[in-house]
């Protein structure tokens, strides 16, 4: 076994294989020289299949589960077990949508892809704040509002037209998150923020309306905190990419401490790509900017979005699908002669190259890239050349599921 850039490997332990699976569909950024990208789906045959433009795009997706807290309900489907010839039932998009006015905006969104919103905040009506107050985790801790779930529901109807009202008049204004802690498997501590309750509320509301815009961009391999998306599907999608292509070279990355250091100014300019209303565009900066309570005081906030929030999920996929998808797609075609995958759970994710040059050259622009925006990559960097190619998915995915749900359970309180 070759290493590059490593001093020890790591040491997984527990792994869940999918070898014996395949019963999930999953997707990888690969694909011939000339840069096409491969749909992976793994059906009962075992078959990838060439996708269209629209790869890993989450259409007709169920409202209900946009619905349910990202920052709480981690996996947006069931495990890898289920087969996915075998379909649910699901109600349909435009039903769901429909009585929103949203099921026009996933359309428009995925017809013309440079278009830009001038108009969302009116998506937010009443019915949309009472569905996302009733999505949220019941049980959930209170924010600094000490405010919990059953305390709001004694009199929801009225406080959420009144928080409709305030909203659409421009007097709303958001609290700070209180700061709480949780012990990282390294013993360092992983902060957490726990939103005040209307807070929720409208944040989870607008991560819908966002998200029938960016569920149509977001590319295939990207899985984190996405509807229908879990580390397993983003585990079948590497185990495919490898044993499919010719994969040699493992990069497995992480970016340092992202959500601590995430830049607003470029996070804005990143959703002004898409969105044009002011108005949601004042509501997120609104949440970036009113820092956190820890130990009684107040800290404003410059860099960053707090883990825990319910609208972190989807400005952190945002920020990386430019900082880095769309890059990575566009090294991929003009600059890879040999075989690439990459697969992204948040801000982890591993890349397979054939060619050891390539995986090289590719890890030093990535840093470049990175460098960019402020972030830089975490210093425990591996490439490996597996002569067995089945321990590669074990190995390096094993850490994203055994984190995720570690990060699942510190929320089951928050």
């Amino acid at each position: 076994m070759k290493v590059l850039y490593n001093e020890d490997l790591a040491n997984h332990v527990s792994p869940e294989s999918c070898g014996g699976s395949g019963n999930t569909a999953a997707e990888a950024l690969t694909g011939e020289n000339a840069g096409g990208l491969l749909s992976s789906e793994i059906t009962e045959f075992r078959v990838p299949t060439f996708c269209t433009d629209r790869e890993g795009h989450t259409t007709n997706s169920d409202i209900c589960e946009l619905l349910c807290d990202p920052a709480e309900h981690v996996e947006g489907r069931a495990l890898t077990k289920r087969n996915t010839m075998e379909t649910t039932a699901a109600r349909t998009q435009g039903r769901l949508t429909a009585s929103y006015g949203l099921d026009g905006v996933r359309r428009k969104a995925e017809e013309e892809k440079d278009v830009r919103f001038t108009a969302l905040l009116h998506h937010v009506t009443p019915l949309l704040l009472k569905r996302s107050y009733m999505g949220l985790k019941r049980k959930a801790a209170s924010g600094i509002d000490n405010e919990t779930w059953d305390d709001y529901y004694i009199d929801h109807v009225n406080r959420i037209d009144a928080l409709h009202e305030r909203l659409h008049k421009g007097s709303y204004r958001a609290q700070p998150v209180r700061r709480t802690y949780i012990k990282k498997e390294d013993g360092k501590q992983r902060p957490l923020g726990v939103t005040a309750l209307e807070d929720k509320i409208v944040q989870q509301a607008v991560h819908i309306v966002l998200s029938q815009i960016y569920e149509n961009d977001f590319m295939g391999f990207s899985y984190g905190f996405r509807p229908r998306r879990s580390q397993h599907d983003a585990l079948d999608a590497l185990y495919v990419g490898i044993n499919k292509r010719k994969i040699n070279w493992i990069l497995d990355a992480d970016i340092q401490g992202f959500f601590d250091n995430l830049s607003h100014e470029w996070l804005v300019k990143f959703l002004e790509t898409r969105i044009r209303d002011k108005r949601i565009l004042r509501l997120i900066k609104k949440w970036l900017k009113t820092g956190y309570i820890e130990g009684g005081k107040r800290v404003p906030q410059t860099l960053g979005t707090p883990q825990g929030s319910v609208i972190s999920p989807l400005l952190a996929n945002v920020f990386l699908h430019y900082a880095l998808d769309v890059w990575a797609a566009q090294w991929r075609k003009s600059r890879i002669k040999g075989d690439m995958i990459i697969v992204r759970y948040a801000d982890d994710f591993v890349m397979g190259f054939q060619n050891r040059s390539e995986a090289v050259n590719f890890r030093a622009a990535l840093e470049t890239r990175l460098t960019e925006y402020g972030l830089t990559l975490h210093p425990k960097i591996w490439a490996l050349f597996w002569p067995g190619r089945f321990l590669v998915p074990v190995l390096m995915m094993s850490a994203w599921a055994a984190a995720t749900l570690q990060f699942r359970e510190s929320l089951s309180s928050l």
